[in-house]
């Protein structure tokens, strides 16, 4: 069923956080769902898989400079014409082809365009972990999390364990033990009750704990706890490092506390002296968990379900061993072809600099709560940088539904990070959107007159903003290359264009008398209409250059995609000439689309300098 929505979808977005949860055939199964025509078959991707470490060193070898080897000309010899031009350009001499080729390589060999994957390693902000076992007896587990609530004293706990009914017999039992504002979170809850729950434990005066069934271990973010209880624990390590991951993420202020309570000789125990001795799965992720659970796990479950239980040292030196051996594997191969497939630093901090600009920004949240002001928002200050919005007097019926009870926003990042019922406002935000969308789409404000006390002589000036549109099919995607673009000249009665002088822009204005202008006949029909004009073709010359420039963007895009299919082809006859009659289609009439755009006159500004 996903297979058939899948190929019928414009787009399609998978996130995981234990890829390879379902062993190599789930994970290549979703990958086919992504890119069919990259991922053939299960066999020719096994195949591939056992040439990482080879491609791995091939693109060291590219990145820092060096030569391709002999080894490097057998592994490309059955790949595409594209691979091996780009390897012959390379060998001589022509340094120009050496990072398409290591594109290239990704795409043939590694994990290709669709995959990507935050790792640790290549990302700061993570906590470190440190784990507590805590060997109890039988019949003492609420006594242990009682006493261990009063030595953390304040710290908030979040425990997770398996059942609805589990979750719900231990927070009764635990409030019989100690009075403590104690919260339920699991799959019987609505999700409204579950949503208040979440936002009581993160209130500052909230609860103190939080117990949770296994639904807790997933896609809820609680970082602003550091204290986990693993009331029991999970048989598959990805599911394990999903509980961890409820606190062990960006926006954790502190170190992660795991605790983890077992009885001695029990099941519990096994798992516990399982996962922290031979798996390390407590104190850091281990990649490739699922596969060495698969080589081990008929063992270990074959100790769980015994009720007298051998030790289990020769099950956790074997597993110690398979998790180095995969470690090394892995970082020589497949987890370095996803490194680098996944960030390009370069380019990543042209999209990173922008966004640290934008949020340092304190201008746009004065202008952003003006704004919501002006339309008859009610805003209440909550903290530093952060407001409860409430409905109030609205001007207006146009901006995004605001609860009867308000909504907290902030303009910090990193509080947003950390509490997930606060609603970080950016330039994108939905709310804003509205607000801009009907302080852009009115009348109010596009035709105005004003006096400019500049003291370097009398002149007139006419501030036009123009927008250039591209008015095309949704499923063209056409505002990649060319969003709608504010197109802003300046002329004066000279008809002299003053676009570039910034004086203007920090002018400070006084509004004026348009009588004295509207009467003025010569003015009136001929300066200004002159003036018009003149901007109109300042304007257009601009946004032929901005048209020329999306187009031969589109063009380049859209064309390496098609180069690149028709280097897959080579490799798997999956790829037909359909495919590649759309895809050129789709290139033409983009750049129909971008040749097409108009420019439209948004708004005037007559300027009398005095």
């Amino acid at each position: 069923l996903v297979e058939k929505l899948a190929a019928v979808t414009p787009g399609v977005l998978l996130l995981t956080a234990t890829p390879q949860q379902l062993g190599p055939e789930g994970h290549f199964a979703r990958l086919r769902l992504l890119d069919p025509d990259r991922y053939p078959s299960l066999e020719q991707f096994v195949k591939e898989s056992a040439h990482y470490g080879e491609v791995a060193e091939a693109l060291r070898r590219l990145e820092c400079g060096g030569k391709l080897t002999k080894t490097d000309g057998k592994l490309f010899a059955g790949k595409s014409k594209l691979l091996r031009a780009l390897a012959d350009r390379l060998s001589g001499g022509e340094e120009a082809a050496r990072a398409p080729l290591a594109a290239a390589l990704l795409d043939a060999f590694g994990p290709g365009r669709v995959m990507f994957r935050n790792s640790r390693r290549a990302l700061a902000g993570f906590p470190k972990r440190k784990v507590h076992l805590a060997p109890i007896e039988a019949g003492t587990e609420i006594k242990w999390l009682a006493a261990l609530l009063r030595e953390l004293k304040e710290e908030k706990v979040l425990l997770i364990c398996r059942t609805r009914e589990l979750a719900e017999e231990l927070h009764a039992a635990l409030l019989t033990e100690i009075q403590v504002d104690a919260g339920l979170f699991h799959e019987g809850l609505t999700l409204l009750q579950r949503d208040r729950n979440a936002a009581w434990f993160a209130g500052t005066d909230g609860a103190r704990i939080l117990i949770c069934s296994e639904i807790g271990s997933e896609g809820r973010n609680f970082q602003f706890a550091h204290h986990l209880v693993l009331y029991d624990l999970p048989e598959n390590p990805e599911l394990l490092e999903q509980r961890i991951g409820r606190l062990d993420r960006i926006g954790q202020s502190a170190t992660i506390h795991i605790h983890v309570p077992y009885v001695a000789g029990t099941a519990g125990e096994i798992l516990a002296r399982w996962y922290q001795e031979g798996l390390g799965a407590f104190q850091e992720t281990v990649h490739g968990a699922a596969e060495i659970a698969a080589e081990v796990g008929e063992e270990l479950r074959g100790i769980l379900d015994q009720t007298d239980r051998p030790d289990p040292k020769d099950l956790i030196t074997r597993t110690r061993k398979l998790r180095d051996a995969l470690t090394k594997r892995l970082a020589k191969g497949y987890d370095l072809l996803l490194e680098k497939n996944s960030c390009r630093a370069e380019r990543a901090e042209e999209i990173i600099a922008p966004i640290r600009e934008a949020d340092a920004d304190v201008k746009f949240e004065v202008f952003v709560m003006r704004l919501l002001d002006h339309y008859g928002m009610e805003i209440e200050e909550h903290s530093a940088h952060s407001y409860v919005l409430r409905p109030g007097n609205l001007l207006t019926d146009s901006l995004p539904d605001i609860p009867e009870e308000g909504l907290t926003i902030t303009f910090d990042r990193t509080r947003a990070l950390s509490r997930e019922d606060i609603a970080f406002i950016t330039a994108d935000h939905p709310l804003v959107r509205g607000a801009m969308d009907v302080l852009l789409g009115g009348e109010k404000g596009n035709a105005s007159f004003v006096n400019w006390k500049s003291g370097t002589g009398e002149a007139l000036l006419l501030e036009c903003v123009f927008v250039l549109e591209c008015i095309a099919p949704a499923a063209l995607h056409a505002d990649r290359f060319l969003p709608a673009t504010a197109v802003r000249v300046v002329v004066d009665h000279f008809l002299s264009d003053l676009s570039a002088d910034r004086a203007l822009l920090k002018a400070q204005m006084e509004p004026g008398e348009i009588s004295a202008i509207a009467t003025a006949g010569p003015l009136r029909d001929k300066f200004i209409p002159s003036m018009l004009e003149k901007a109109r073709a300042i304007a257009a010359t601009k946004a032929a250059a901005l048209i020329t420039r999306a187009r031969d963007d589109a063009a380049q895009r859209i064309g390496a995609e098609i180069t690149r299919l028709l280097a897959l082809g080579e490799l798997n006859d999956h790829i037909d000439a359909a495919e590649l009659d759309a895809l050129r289609a789709h290139e033409s009439a983009v750049a129909a689309a971008v040749t097409g755009a108009q420019l439209r006159l948004d708004s005037v500004r007559l300027v009398r300098r005095i």
